[in-house]
């Protein structure tokens, strides 16, 4: 069970809190009960030591300083080494409260990776042995303090105690902090999802808008066409404005119909480019698409509409280069190597004049919408100055074999 810095630094910090209180009570009870006969001065010079540590390790905290595994497994030795520090000067191993090392080493097994928390595992061994081969023999009760037989005994149950409490603060304030952190980032999850859906939403529609732009435009035209010839309109040009405008509708019928089965599917690579193809076709008949396959294993690609859409976008574009030099043919070449689909669109356009190559982004509408739905497949796309015209570099990765 790992935790955010910030609710580490926060339980680590609630917990020395703890320990200093008790260091302090224990100081007051022992010159109580031993008067004169305790040292009292290296206690104090140990505990102020260890505030003034825990001090300057909130500062560092506070800063920016990052909290590694590493410094967490340092900050929680260095506990040890305070207690340990305490013990010798208090009775070592004799000490009834000797069991306190249980509570930084349920810390680190709670906060710890295993490599971590077997640092301090061996921390608090060789912290208990020094305790059993240098201290300070606890001196005798004062004669007014009574118990005096069974003050070893009383103190053996508060250890118990206080380590039994300690260890249930601590299990439940890593326990709690886990809790309230799984609970945030199911949230987390939750709305990302729902931003990612609504963002494949949004550019499925731009997509589609983008998409049948080209048909009704030609539409408009033709109609144009119809007005200023009284009327009369070439058979040929009647079926073509059937067509566009079919497409338009279809894309608009399946625009309504979105998260009614639309959703991502394995298909043939030649498949998914035939598709790209035919619709290309439709919606420029006036551009001569030449599709060039290179030979390679057949193998399946993720497809969806909103991915069809955003090559069919890439191919428009292209057509359109085309046509603004008076040449009406554009290349698409397929090619599958290296676990990944490669498709090369070639217009004869003027291109463009600024770099070799450069990306999708901030190139337009239908390519800006092009480049979010391939990033959100999986892939990407560059364009390329050629001479003449411009090459885009789409590359997609593969699925799988197509079974024979």
């Amino acid at each position: 069970m790992i935790l955010s810095p910030d609710s580490t630094v926060r339980i680590l910090h609630r917990l020395r809190l703890v320990a200093i209180v008790l260091q302090v009570v224990a100081l007051l009870s022992s010159h109580w009960m031993f008067a004169q006969s305790l040292m009292l001065t290296p206690l104090v010079v140990i505990v102020a030591g260890y505030i003034v540590w825990h001090g300057v390790f909130l500062w560092r905290v506070r800063t920016g300083v990052e909290l590694s595994e590493r410094r967490l497994a340092l900050e929680v030795i260095v506990d040890i080494g305070v207690i340990t520090a305490l013990l010798c000067m208090l009775g070592g191993w004799t000490n009834p409260f000797v069991s306190i090392y249980l509570v930084p080493l349920a810390f680190a097994a709670a906060m710890l990776p295993l490599r971590r928390a077997l640092w301090v595992v061996a921390a608090g061994i060789i912290g208990y042995l020094v305790t059993m081969a240098t201290y300070v023999p606890l001196p005798e009760l004062e004669p007014g303090h009574a118990g005096h037989g069974n003050a070893h005994l009383i103190g053996m149950w508060m250890s118990f105690l206080l380590a039994g409490v300690v260890l249930v603060i601590t299990v439940a304030f890593v326990r709690r902090a886990y809790d309230a952190e799984r609970s945030a980032l199911t949230i987390e999850r939750e709305s990302r999802m729902r931003d990612e859906h609504v963002l494949s939403l949004g550019v499925l529609a731009a997509s589609t808008v983008h998409d049948i732009g080209t048909p009704l435009a030609t539409a408009r035209l033709i109609a144009e066409d119809l007005v200023e010839d009284g009327g009369r309109i070439a058979p040929s040009d009647a079926e073509q404005l059937c067509t566009q405008l079919d497409y338009a509708i279809a894309q608009l019928r399946s625009l309504a119909t979105i998260g009614e089965g639309d959703s991502d599917e394995e298909i043939d690579v030649v498949e998914f480019c035939s598709r790209v193809a035919a619709r290309f076709r439709v919606l420029r008949p006036d551009v001569h698409l030449r599709e060039i396959a290179a030979a390679a294993d057949a193998v399946n690609v993720l497809s969806s509409r909103p991915l069809e859409s955003a090559v069919l976008s890439l191919l428009v574009n292209a057509a359109q280069a085309s046509l603004r030099e008076g040449l009406h043919e554009i290349e698409l070449e397929a090619i599958v190597a290296d676990s990944a689909l490669t498709l090369r669109i070639r217009d004869y356009g003027a291109g463009f004049s600024t770099g070799d190559h450069v990306s999708l982004n901030g190139m337009g509408m239908g390519l800006a919408i092009s480049s979010a739905t391939l990033e959100r497949h999986g892939g990407s796309a560059v364009h390329y100055r050629m001479n003449p015209g411009t090459q885009v570099v789409v590359t997609l990765p593969v699925q799988s074999a197509v079974a024979t």
